[in-house]
């Protein structure tokens, strides 16, 4: 009885730990992607990130303002809809290596440096 006891408490505190580490990770993705990024292929594509939850996306095409957020520590969560309308999510694998940010719909690549 002792031993399980001790396994339960053990797994228990496996996950508490586990989510802990989750949420400093999507944390580090927030203070991570606020700033002005730049597509590095075609130099037309901006993406201006703020703290407080919104993006505006420029190209010769798009000019508008969304609100994203991080489902989990691989995925950004982009809402483009007016206000008040109901939500219609965006989901996308994002990831930083170096001063790059990469943001995938798991076919093609956009490649976005950080701007001074």
């Amino acid at each position: 009885m002792t031993r399980l006891l001790a396994r339960l408490f053990f797994t228990f505190g496996m996950l508490l730990a586990l989510q802990g580490c989750h949420k400093d990770t999507v944390q580090d993705l927030k203070q991570k992607i606020v700033g002005n990024w730049q597509e590095v292929r075609t130099k037309n594509e901006f993406l201006n990130f703020n703290a407080d939850g919104t993006v505006m996306m420029q190209s010769p095409t798009t000019n508008e303002t969304c609100e994203y957020d991080f489902p989990d520590a691989g995925h950004l969560r982009l809402n483009c809809v007016p206000q008040g309308a109901p939500p219609r999510y965006q989901v996308w694998k994002v990831e930083f290596r170096g001063d790059r940010l990469l943001i995938s719909d798991g076919g093609e690549v956009g490649i976005y440096a950080r701007q001074q």
